[in-house]
């Protein structure tokens, strides 16, 4: 009914009618393109976040390890990269 209703406009109408929907629908897909953009930012900044947690976490774990091996604070610090602040934490 509503496709019958557009082909019956009068020319000048059916024109402005089809230039609405073509903005109306370029819209939707600047919509959808920044929403999926933001997603995937989102997901790499996620990942680079995670990422650098397994980091910290991995030199924890090896500063634990050198700790309990008997190794000096500063051997540790040197190796980890860790302060020897967070080193006398563990």
């Amino acid at each position: 009914e509503e496709i019958a209703s557009v082909a019956n406009l009068p020319p000048e109408e059916r024109a402005k009618y089809e230039q609405s929907l073509k903005v109306y629908r370029d819209q939707l897909v600047t919509m959808e393109s920044a929403t999926n953009k933001g997603l995937k930012q989102g997901r790499e900044e996620g990942r680079e976040e995670g990422r650098q947690e397994g980091r910290q976490e991995e030199r924890l774990q090896i500063a634990r390890n050198l700790k309990a091996a008997g190794a000096s604070v500063e051997m540790i610090a040197n190796a980890t990269g860790l302060s020897p602040e967070e080193i006398e934490a563990l």
